[in-house]
């Protein structure tokens, strides 16, 4: 039973959703594993022949349709067949972000298919960025490659992202050189992508041959387009910068050693004002969180917090998906981890370890330590709205058991959950049982029962009474 409330909210988050948003509606990544987020939840998508340790790309027409995929090596189509010239790409399935796909802006149907290589090609290849560029008009509408393997830069590193322009029609490739503190980004516009990219020399130089896997790690560029967050394995840290979309550049960088020796996946929180970091250790694995809304090193360090660890598994690469929660690669098993409210603050955010099975009746689907690469193109920005009238729901009894159903006390608007930061519940004798802001207990510490609730929301204070069962 829930109460509804309705309010007029004068500041409130909310997504834009167009077209261009369902291109990213499908995954097919690690080993024959593929997800559809046309379904609630995802569902499987059957007969994938991909089998990647890392990277890989897929994308969608405005439909939610999936158009092909690829692994940095090679490109598949639809219906999971090789295109014709879709082998011998020039990356590597075990590159960070070995591959990449971007729509060629004023010419529908074509695609630019970005590909880097491993740790410097230190297993053979050219360190390398290129592109191949593929052709959806081409074998009857499944696609061929045409131009193959133009090299971009050599000597590059595994950190490979795009996103739009503020212009919302060209695209910016950011890429790393490797023995450099060097950032590249590529503009993409209707006349094709411009070979001379802007540099900018910032942050921690990625070399050399004694520690060539600080090149190594996710490097993220937030949903409303402002910044950057590189993961850098083998240092221990990740780092922040501020972005232009407009421009191009990198500044203001912000530098957190992580309590770990290695940090290698890093997500943005829709609202991108939090970020999420994944690390591992011999026999161990870490999630993080840290608001980085301050943007002050200190008090961004102060608010680490540490979601998950565990001595059994082994996460890799973070992805937001098109439902706004981000999703954990759980490297080398049959199933998927899940942050189900990802602008939420502490362990409210929800992390679900295994959350549901990414594999089909044949047994086939399986997580490596990649998830595909997506393209932040700035429509999930936050809105200042004024006038939106919105239907406030609050929960009247929650069931804090840890099946991921109705386990956390959180408020309700179109679809989106928010968890009131100030939440105080009392029991019958008015005795604080749980208190947010003051980090007094979990909910699942709250004994079954009756209890009292109250909390603000938008200037309006609200109170009622609360059913607790685990």
């Amino acid at each position: 039973m829930k109460k509804t409330i309705l309010i007029i909210l004068l500041l409130f988050t909310v997504s834009k959703i167009d077209a261009q948003s369902k291109i990213f509606n499908n995954w097919v990544f690690g080993d024959r594993a593929g997800l559809n987020f046309n379904t609630t939840p995802p569902s499987f998508i059957n007969n994938c022949v991909i089998n990647s340790i890392e990277g890989s790309a897929s994308i969608s027409d405005s439909n939610g349709a999936l158009l092909f995929y690829s692994d940095g090596e090679k490109v598949w189509n639809k219906n999971h067949i090789l295109m014709p010239n879709g082998g011998g790409l020039l990356g590597h399935s075990s590159a960070t972000q070995g591959a990449n796909i971007v729509p060629f802006p004023g010419h529908p149907n074509l695609y630019y298919l970005f590909a880097i290589n491993k740790e410097n090609g230190r297993y053979g290849g050219c360190a390398c960025i290129s592109y191949s560029i593929i052709d959806m008009n081409l074998n009857g509408g499944l696609g061929d490659v045409t131009l193959k393997n133009t090299i971009l830069h050599t000597q590059i590193t595994e950190k490979l992202a795009v996103v739009k322009h503020q212009n919302d029609t060209s695209y910016w490739v950011v890429a790393h050189e490797y023995g450099s503190d060097k950032y590249m980004s590529y503009l993409i516009d209707t006349n094709g992508i411009n070979i001379v990219p802007v540099v900018s020399s910032i942050g921690t130089p990625m070399c050399c041959h004694l520690n060539y896997s600080n090149s190594i790690g996710q490097m993220k560029i937030s949903p409303d387009c402002s910044k950057i967050c590189s993961a850098i394995l083998s240092n221990g840290i990740v780092e922040l910068f501020d972005f232009s979309s407009l421009t191009g550049q990198l500044t203001n960088s912000i530098s957190i050693a992580m309590n770990n020796p290695h940090t290698y996946g890093v997500e943005f929180s829709p609202d991108s004002k939090l970020i999420y970091v994944t690390g591992w250790f011999p026999q161990a694995a870490y999630l993080w969180q840290l608001n980085i809304s301050s943007w002050n090193a200190s008090s961004i360090l102060s608010s680490l917090t540490q979601i998950y660890y565990s001595n059994t598994a082994s996460y890799g690469q973070l992805q937001l998906g098109p439902d706004n929660k981000i999703y954990c690669a759980n490297n080398l098993e049959f199933t998927i981890n899940v942050i189900n409210n990802p602008n939420t603050l502490g362990w409210q955010c929800d992390f679900q370890r295994d959350q549901f099975p990414i594999y089909n009746s044949s047994g086939f689907g399986r997580c490596g330590w990649g998830l595909p690469n997506r393209i932040s193109d700035c429509r999930n920005n936050i809105e200042i709205n004024s006038d939106t009238i919105c239907d406030i729901t609050i929960p009247n009894v929650i069931t804090p058991n840890n099946d991921s159903i109705n386990d956390i006390f959180s408020i309700t608007c179109k679809n989106i959950k928010y968890f009131p930061a100030d939440l105080v519940i009392y029991n019958r004798w008015g005795q604080e049982v749980f208190n947010e802001e003051k980090k007094l207990n979990y909910i699942s510490q709250i004994p079954d029962g009756a209890y009292y609730y109250m909390f603000s929301y938008q200037a309006i204070k609200h109170k009622g009474f609360l059913q607790i069962f685990h």
